[in-house]
């Protein structure tokens, strides 16, 4: 099943997957960043997958 978002509770993971072309979601839950897992892009080893998170759940 693939995964509709990314989300981080990290601001420096989030600003790198910003660089990287990802598109953010504005989100409800302070400090949590969403953004959309657009299956074309793909980011290096720049970004440190423990802290990021695959859901298809959006939180508002």
């Amino acid at each position: 099943m693939n995964k509709n978002f990314i989300t981080t509770l990290d601001s420096d993971t989030a600003t790198l997957l910003r660089k990287s072309g990802y598109t953010e979601i504005p989100s409800g839950s302070k400090g949590l960043f969403t953004f959309i897992n657009d299956q074309k892009l793909k980011f290096d080893n720049s970004i440190d997958a423990s802290k990021i998170k695959f859901t298809n759940m959006l939180y508002v």
